[in-house]
C-alpha cells in the first residue's frame, strides 16, 4: 500500500459530493461533477469525479488477466461466515472446525 491524498469538493450537506446541485453558486452549476486530485508519490492524477477515480481503480482489478477474489468488507462484516466459506470453496478448501 501506498500513502495517498484525494482532495474533492466538500460541503457539509453532501459528502462526497459528486455532482452540482441548485443550492451551488452559478459557476459551478455547468459543471457535470466535481473534480478528484489524488496525490501520491510525488504524481498528481485528475479525474473528472470520484465516481471515474473509484472505476480506474477497481478497473485495474476486474480486468486483470490474473486469477481474484473480490469480497466487499461490508460483506465480511454482516456476513461473515457465509462469505468465509464462499472464498474457501472458490479457492478449492473447506472450512474446518466451527469456522
Amino acid at each position: 500500500r501506498h500513502p495517498y491524498e484525494m482532495e474533492w469538493t466538500r460541503d457539509e450537506t453532501q459528502c462526497p459530493k459528486l455532482a452540482p446541485t441548485a443550492e451551488d453558486p452559478e459557476m459551478f452549476r455547468t459543471m457535470k461533477s466535481f473534480p478528484v486530485r489524488i496525490k501520491y508519490d510525488g504524481k498528481t492524477m485528475l479525474h473528472a469525479s470520484i465516481l471515474h477515480h473509484y472505476n480506474e481503480f477497481y478497473g485495474s482489478y476486474i480486468n486483470a488477466s490474473w486469477p481474484r477474489l473480490i469480497v466487499r468488507y461490508e460483506d465480511l462484516i454482516f456476513r461473515p461466515r457465509q462469505v468465509t466459506e464462499a472464498a474457501c470453496h472458490c479457492a478449492g478448501g473447506k472450512m474446518m472446525g466451527d469456522g
